[in-house]
């Protein structure tokens, strides 16, 4: 779940917005909540009552329509559909991770299971760093003293975010979480 979702989920959502910008990006993630119904219910068989479906319904309209008055971008189609494939693919990973562990986190702490999937995604970025051959400049990041507020907010905002989305998956649906969420 760590490896899938924040390494590889993330790295991908960073990519999107590094080609599309936050507007579009924030577009296509509005199909995060329909994407989670549909995975609840190939992975666990989940399904979500009218109600909640018609109120999804409603908030996904309202965001598009929202989404509507983006200006025009300068940016050519090709890197239009590769950015939002790109936010697409970090939507549906970070999905799938997170319900990949829903059986784990209802019946453990959630803090600990947060905890657990955060501090792997560290060792896993470090190692990632090791092969790369730049270590060392992240070592150095880490020491600078005016960042460190930076840092601590980078690390304590996800980390409080993540463990809320999954106290959300662990009480109710994933899909009523979702949107919701």
């Amino acid at each position: 779940s760590a490896c899938f979702g924040i390494t590889i989920g993330d790295v991908r959502f960073i990519m999107a917005l590094k080609r599309l910008g936050a507007g579009l990006v924030a577009s296509v993630d509005c199909f995060y909540a329909p994407l989670t119904i549909v995975v609840a219910y190939l992975l666990f068989g989940e399904t979500v009552p009218g109600t909640t479906l018609l109120g999804g319904g409603l908030v996904l309209s309202a965001l598009l329509i929202g989404a509507e008055k983006i200006e025009r971008l300068s940016l050519s189609r090709e890197k239009i559909i590769e950015g939002v494939v790109m936010a697409l693919l970090s939507v549906v990973v970070m999905v799938v991770s997170a319900l990949m562990i829903r059986d784990i986190f209802r019946t453990r702490s959630v803090l600990w299971v947060v905890g657990f999937r955060f501090a792997a995604a560290a060792l896993m970025y470090a190692a990632w760093s090791l092969l790369r051959g730049d270590f060392h400049e992240t070592v150095r990041v880490f020491r600078l003293k005016s960042l460190r507020p930076l840092l601590l907010g980078s690390l304590l905002g996800p980390f409080l975010a993540t463990l809320f989305w999954f106290v959300g998956f662990k009480y109710t649906l994933a899909g009523k979480a979702a949107i919701l969420n």
